[in-house]
């Protein structure tokens, strides 16, 4: 018998449900990191990217806790903590836009037109990722809290052009997505598959 809606909204989590589930995806992605990533030997394209893209957020953790809570911080330090927390999360993205990059890559039997789509395709967006972000960075202001009482960095203004960053991810989002797809229809078209047949 299907759970009708009102027995879904009444289904509640239990008390520390989330950190618990978020423990064992933790010990999993682990031991998975352990046996598949640390295990071998040498290092591999694959493995330089992997290291940084899954490792750069405990980087991240110091300055953006020390952004968030120090004790009265300067102008200068609140600048450089948010100096530092957008360029390497922008670093953190831009890493895992080309492991995408690369599996897609891979997928086209290393095809030298894909190479030549990812080449432009990587130019435009550092060149986007740069402008935009030194237009951002220069932009944001901080100020000292009105009650006098500072914990943390207080952004006092800044521009909104950050956004701009999130459409440029989509837009390279959306090339990798449209020829990971376009590789598998064109697979799947001259291979007998019932999921495909129309």
């Amino acid at each position: 018998m299907p759970l009708q809606p009102l027995a879904i909204v009444s289904i509640q989590q239990p008390p520390g449900g989330g950190q618990v589930r978020a423990m064992h995806s933790s010990q999993v992605l682990f031991t998975a990191n352990v046996t598949f990533i640390w295990s071998r030997r040498g290092w591999s394209i694959g493995k330089a990217l992997f290291v940084p893209t899954r490792y750069i957020h405990f980087i991240l953790i110091p300055p953006t806790l020390l952004s968030s809570f120090a004790a009265n911080p300067d102008v200068h330090t609140c600048e450089t903590l948010q100096y530092l927390i957008v360029i390497l999360g922008m670093v953190a993205v831009t890493l895992s836009e080309v492991t995408f990059g690369l599996r897609a890559y891979a997928m086209w039997n290393r095809n030298r037109a894909i190479l030549v789509i990812y080449c432009c395709v990587a130019i435009a967006y550092v060149a986007a990722l740069v402008f935009i972000l030194r237009s951002f960075i220069r932009s944001v202001t901080f100020g000292k809290y009105l009650l006098g009482v500072n914990s943390g960095c207080y952004r006092t203004g800044g521009s909104s052009v950050i956004f701009a960053v999130l459409v440029v991810i989509m837009l390279t989002e959306a090339v990798t997505t449209a020829l990971t797809l376009y590789r598998a229809y064109r697979y799947f078209r001259h291979t007998p598959n019932a999921l495909v047949k129309i």
